[in-house]
């Protein structure tokens, strides 16, 4: 039976079952509120993309993100409709993870430990967090839905299960010695269909929100896994791992954290501070005023670096007349490290591993250190 031909009732009730049955309780619950709005708006007339549209202005004032969450909702019901396409589109926008340092981690703990209340309920909220921290998981993953019963602590790899996590997929996130012997400790004698900590996910929000304040530090449930996620990154993690770990669905979510902790990029850049220390380069007037764009290191600049210049490097000076410094002189000319090698003295080549360093992002270093864009 065309979708077309049925009554309003029919259609919306069908729709509702086949959300409830294949997507997640809260995104059945967000599709019922609003598709419910839309169907006293249009009454009896059937959904069409211009009744959707006049009524989608009502939403006009609402953040970006609120709407393109709505907007996801009505392009999945037209689609399954009619198979009609939105006459436009809202596209999220996705902001840099928060960055949590271990500073605030460790206030925020200690504020915890430092209280003076009941040693049960305390436990169990250190716990709470050093667990959503260790794992990664999602706030409603943590509690109420992680059971005691999910969690596997035996054996050479511990782990636990994540049971319908976002869009109903199951994941096995893997434990560390340290929050596999904490949970052991703390789920001891419960039974295996009890929640680990039995909290609401708002109460978990309120709990973490309430220690936050307390330590004077801007943390929330989620805030503690980017943590988790940016700390194995800036370890030298797998992104592919990481990915999973997370369930995220498209790697490019999980390529967000690159952006807060590419250390290798970082490191690069620091390379050319490194390289005037070890020429015995000192700070001068010109590096005191340097804009924070550039504060990468005094390199160039108007002083006089002649008594440090490789015979073999040709400076650039068509900058305002100025001699750059060999690393700068080389950027100008090329950002790939094989250049940059044959650029500069063989022995500092050797100290600073430059020949190791895989080819890098040309734009991006760019726009790091200042420089020009230079066109082939």
């Amino acid at each position: 039976m065309e979708n077309r031909t049925k009554t309003n009732g029919q259609v919306f009730a069908e729709y509702f079952d086949l959300v409830r049955s294949s997507k997640s309780a809260k995104w059945d619950y967000e599709t019922r509120r609003l598709l419910n709005q839309f169907r006293q708006f249009i009454g009896e007339y059937p959904p069409t993309i211009e009744l959707f549209t006049r009524f989608f202005q009502r939403y006009a004032s609402l953040s970006l993100s609120t709407r393109a969450r709505y907007y996801y909702v009505f392009s999945a019901f037209f689609d399954w409709y009619s198979g009609q396409k939105l006459p436009f589109k809202i596209k999220a926008p996705k902001p840099l993870p928060q960055h949590v340092t271990d500073e605030e981690m460790a206030k925020l703990l200690e504020a915890m430990r430092s209280k003076r209340s009941h040693k049960g309920i305390l436990g169990r909220d250190v716990l709470l967090v050093e667990t959503s921290y260790h794992t990664g998981l999602r706030r409603a993953e943590l509690s109420p839905n992680l059971k005691v019963g999910d969690l596997q602590l035996s054996g050479e790899a511990p782990r636990l299960l994540v049971r319908h996590g976002k869009g109903g997929k199951d994941r096995v996130v893997y434990l560390n010695d340290y929050i596999r012997d904490r949970l052991a400790i703390f789920t001891k004698g419960k039974s295996a269909d009890e929640s680990v900590f039995g909290l609401a996910p708002k109460t978990v929000s309120m709990k973490i929100g309430y220690w936050a304040r307390k330590a004077g530090v801007s943390i929330h449930p989620h805030s503690l896994r980017h943590k988790f996620a940016t700390d194995i990154l800036d370890r030298g993690g797998n992104i592919r791992a990481v990915q999973q770990l997370l369930g995220h669905e498209s790697l490019g979510t999980t390529e967000t954290y690159l952006a807060v902790t590419n250390n290798g990029l970082r490191d690069t850049v620091n390379l050319l501070d490194k390289t005037r220390r070890n020429s015995g380069g000192e700070p001068s007037e010109v590096d005191a005023h340097v804009t924070p764009r550039n504060q990468v290191g005094p390199i160039g600049g108007t002083q006089n670096n002649s008594a440090t210049q490789p015979s073999h490097v040709s400076y650039n000076t068509s900058t305002g007349g100025s001699a750059d410094g060999p690393w700068i002189a080389a950027l100008r000319a090329t950002l790939d490290p094989a250049n940059l090698c044959q650029a500069l003295e063989p022995e500092r080549v050797e100290e600073l591993q430059l020949d190791k360093l895989p080819v890098m992002d040309k734009a991006a270093v760019s726009r790091l250190l200042g420089l020009p864009r230079r066109h082939a």
